[in-house]
């Protein structure tokens, strides 16, 4: 169990549950893991899991 509240989550800590293979995300860790703290998924109007995205992704490249 995780100690997450109203959604947000302790920043660093791994997300139970969420699997990630963006490897080029700065919250992508080893074994395809999220370490966000939280997440938001948008795209407001999908028909498919493919019209969604992470709107929480950062290249690791703006976190260096």
């Amino acid at each position: 169990m995780n100690n997450c509240e109203n959604g947000k989550c302790p920043v660093n800590e791994i997300i139970s549950g969420i699997k990630c293979d963006v490897v080029n995300c700065a919250y992508h860790t080893e074994g395809n893991k999220c370490h966000a703290g939280h997440i938001e998924v948008g795209n407001g109007c999908c028909s498919s899991s493919k019209d969604t995205n992470c709107n929480t992704f950062r290249p690791k490249s703006d976190m260096a």
